[in-house]
């Protein structure tokens, strides 16, 4: 799964999207493809430093669990979205695994992996992605 997008606390909005790939890991070499799609942020839930209580940052990042619903093509609407991010240079955690996690699919919920493939980055308020137009 793959993404981008911009979010604001105050007023509570977000928007962004990307794709995601779904495939029976258990199946034999070519994996069979259960599910894949674009996907879209439609609603702002919640933003959290998580145990951090002074929200500290490191370059350009800040570590947080960004919530929100998301529509995946073929997966579901409204489905919750949950984005962790951690910085592990520093460290800096905000108590959960990083990655993502997906609820409401009629494939069940999804958590990070573990060990950890992938990386989950939310930044410093000011910081915007422009998906155009």
């Amino acid at each position: 799964m793959q993404g981008a997008g911009t979010f604001k606390v105050d007023p509570g909005w977000v928007k962004g999207g990307g794709s995601y790939v779904l495939f029976d890991q258990a199946s034999p070499m070519p994996r069979t493809l259960l599910a894949s799609g674009l996907w879209e942020a439609t609603k702002f839930v919640s933003y959290t430093h998580g145990t951090l209580s002074d929200a500290p940052t490191y370059g350009t990042i800040q570590p947080g669990i960004l919530t929100m619903k998301a529509n995946m093509a073929g997966l579901g609407s409204g489905l919750t979205l949950v984005l962790i991010c951690n910085v592990g240079a520093v460290p800096l955690s905000v108590g959960q695994e990083e990655g993502w996690k997906l609820m409401g699919t009629s494939f069940g919920e999804f958590e990070p992996l573990d060990p950890i493939v992938g990386i989950t980055h939310l930044s410093i308020p000011g910081i915007a992605i422009d998906r155009g137009a």
